[in-house]
């Protein structure tokens, strides 16, 4: 639901009709982010009730964010994270999504990303053009 800074599509057959997808919205961790680059989106967390946390087809997510986009300059400063951290009690660390399963557009608050397996995403910018003043 975009109320909440999020949206989802699931084609049909993404999952088993037993299975749905949880999403859950992580508190934003400064430190989450690679050096260099800070968070401007909120982290949310997909899994599903079974142990494979793999759709069957890929699913599509559309993550809010803070970051300028009026410009193309404004959006190569833009990456998708992701984390494979699993263990709640240690701190999530994340990665740059290399590739173009992303995208972010111009003036849209929204960017959109095509995955193919359930952990942890955000977004995230240059910290010379997005840090907190």
């Amino acid at each position: 639901t975009s109320e909440y800074g999020f949206k989802l599509e699931v084609p049909g057959g993404a999952l088993l009709k037993k299975e749905g997808c949880v999403v859950r919205v992580r508190v934003c961790l400064p430190r989450a982010a690679p050096v260099g680059l800070d968070l401007v989106s909120a982290i949310y967390e997909l899994t599903t009730p079974g142990s494979d946390q793999h759709p069957l087809r890929a699913v599509n997510i559309e993550i809010e964010h803070c970051a300028l986009t009026e410009s193309e300059d404004d959006l190569k400063q833009l990456h998708f994270l992701t984390s494979k951290e699993d263990d709640e009690s240690s701190p999530l660390h994340f990665h740059p999504i290399q590739g173009t399963r992303g995208k972010f557009s111009q003036h849209n608050c929204y960017g959109k990303l095509t995955l193919y397996d359930f952990s942890s995403y955000g977004a995230c910018g240059s910290r010379s053009r997005y840090s907190a003043k």
